[in-house]
């Protein structure tokens, strides 16, 4: 299953990238327009995701995920960071400018993110592996 999200919040990609040790960045394109910088990143569980920023600030706009990968070790990341999540539900819904979204629909989807997370076995897989990754 496809997931795409829209990302409220003040972290620029480059912060993103230099906070999180267990994110890389595989490739990196702007869009024909100008508007928009495209990357692929890989979390350390192998997941490959596609980010959308605005070219300007470098502010992360959007997630979007293509199975078989798993966008929630990213997304509890970006979260982490101070943001907000708010999924898309259609694939031919694009949220160009996440201030479009109601805040509380924001605060909401992402409060439910992190609900189900913490109670899925992953989360507490990923806590220890996060520790072991920045113990080496």
């Amino acid at each position: 299953m496809n997931e795409w999200y829209a990302v409220r919040n003040s972290t620029t990609f480059d912060e993103f990238l230099d906070r999180n040790k267990e994110v890389k960045q595989i490739s990196y394109k702007t869009d024909k327009f100008g508007l928009n910088r495209r990357l692929w990143v890989e979390d350390i569980f192998g997941n490959t995701v596609f980010i959308i920023t605005d070219v300007s600030e470098g502010l992360i706009l959007e997630v979007r995920c293509y199975a078989p990968n798993d966008p929630s070790f990213i997304l509890f990341l970006i979260i982490r960071e101070g943001s907000q999540i708010f999924p898309e539900e259609s694939p031919n819904f694009y949220v160009r400018n996440p201030w479009i979204i109601n805040k509380k629909d924001f605060e909401r989807a992402t409060l439910k993110f992190l609900t189900q997370i913490r109670k899925d076995k992953i989360y507490k897989i990923w806590c220890s592996k996060k520790n072991d990754f920045y113990s080496l």
